[in-house]
């Protein structure tokens, strides 16, 4: 059963970085690490990250250019409405993380519209996401998900296993990590435009 942490750790060491939930204990936590400079992806158990660490809210994704890889994530998020009793949020602010390399002009330009379209001040500005809700879905169709995982109780798999492809905003970025059995099919969240979201605030 997938478990989603609403949660996160990021740590950036050199080129490489490094996801493990807010709420780890013990010595050792499940671990993503992507190395940007190569844009490998790797889950592992490694040490807990210290207070010099960044809170995240979501991963958004990992982005290959010809000269490395740009991790995409959600930062900072407001809550701005409720369907069938959960959260749905806006991304408030987000984060692109470069690795230190080189990018020719194509890299560039490349870089330069993946940050516009996750820059919440501009064509990320109705950048959705929900933690524990299928938003690629219509009405109908997640009301009949929904009734199907009640049943199946224990059976159920992450979010992005079951999303609509058509609305899957951020697919492209989160194929690279979601593996079946992966620690990151756990924490990528979905993102979607959704126009006039702020309608729905405080609807059940």
């Amino acid at each position: 059963m997938a478990t989603t942490h609403e949660s996160l750790k990021l740590l950036v060491t050199g080129n490489m970085v490094a996801i493990q939930p807010a709420n780890a204990k013990g010595q050792q936590a499940e671990t993503l690490s992507v190395d940007l400079a190569t844009g490998r992806v790797m889950f592992n158990q490694a040490p807990l990250l210290g207070a010099s660490a960044q809170k995240v809210l979501s991963v958004i994704g990992v982005f290959s250019l010809k000269a490395g890889a740009v991790l995409a994530v959600v930062t900072e998020a407001e809550r701005v409405a409720t369907l069938y009793g959960q959260p749905v949020f806006k991304a408030t602010a987000t984060r692109v993380i470069k690795p230190d390399v080189n990018f020719d002009s194509g890299d560039q330009r490349l870089l330069g519209y993946v940050s516009e379209a996750l820059n919440p001040s501009n064509i990320g500005r109705n950048l959705c996401f929900a933690y524990h809700l299928d938003l690629t879905r219509t009405a109908q169709s997640l009301t009949a998900v929904l009734a199907e995982q009640q049943q199946q109780q224990g059976g159920r798999k992450g979010l992005a296993a079951g999303a609509d492809k058509r609305f899957f905003w951020n697919r492209v970025l989160a194929q690279p990590l979601l593996g079946e059995q992966s620690y990151a099919a756990k924490t990528v969240q979905r993102t979607l435009h959704i126009s006039n979201v702020g309608n729905a605030e405080g609807k059940d």
